[in-house]
């Protein structure tokens, strides 16, 4: 093997070695994320609002979950979701009324959390720009209200106006300025280069 072959040979080891690198700090930093907005989301869980005329209290968790989405991809985000259930099976005070909580009425819309991340997280990854923000947001917080109210359909029998009656309409207002946050916060001028530059990679590597 001639000099030129022995460079291109060490030139592509070297290569290896910093892709290697790069995908262990990129998981090592979806791991940690991840645990941290499950964490945060089980700490929305507890600001809530109970309102008289539906089963389910009003929290910040929408906007938490949406933000997973946003900033760590379909991939992590789902999984921060994930991992959110997994501290509530374990005992952890991941839910607003406890573990019961999951068949209980609000029990759609935890489950739902996953899925509203994970498509998200898709969407936002695919349109990389404040109209992609927006319909990411509509998107999983629309994916939330139909796990819930299918779950409410199974526990109540109600007819389906009636269950958005209970399940969609006491919420819009609130999820209306969730998602205005959460869009403000990954696309604002001071905010949203900072959010970026902190979760750099997870993203990226789903488009």
């Amino acid at each position: 093997m001639n000099r030129r072959g022995h460079i291109h040979k060490s030139m592509a080891k070297e290569t290896a070695v910093a892709d290697g690198a790069a995908r262990t700090r990129s998981a090592m930093l979806g791991l940690t994320a991840g645990l941290g907005f499950a964490l945060a989301t089980m700490a929305a869980a507890h600001m809530k609002l109970w309102l008289p005329f539906t089963p389910v209290p009003v929290t910040m968790q929408t906007l938490v979950v949406l933000l997973a989405g946003l900033c760590l991809g379909k991939s992590w985000g789902g999984l921060s979701q994930a991992k959110y259930l997994t501290l509530g099976f374990l005992g952890l005070p991941a839910f607003a009324g406890g573990l019961a909580a999951l068949a209980a009425p609000s029990g759609g819309y935890l489950v739902g959390f996953v899925a509203a991340a994970v498509i998200a997280g898709g969407i936002y990854s695919a349109l990389r720009s404040t109209l992609g923000a927006i319909l990411a947001c509509l998107a999983g917080t629309a994916v939330i209200y139909l796990c819930g109210c299918l779950w409410l359909v199974v526990l109540t029998g109600g007819s389906m106006p009636e269950v958005l009656a209970l399940g969609v309409a006491p919420f819009l207002p609130g999820d209306v300025l969730k998602i205005a946050a959460a869009v403000l916060l990954v696309r604002g001028p001071y905010t949203g280069p900072r959010l970026a530059r902190a979760f750099e990679g997870l993203t990226d590597n789903q488009r």
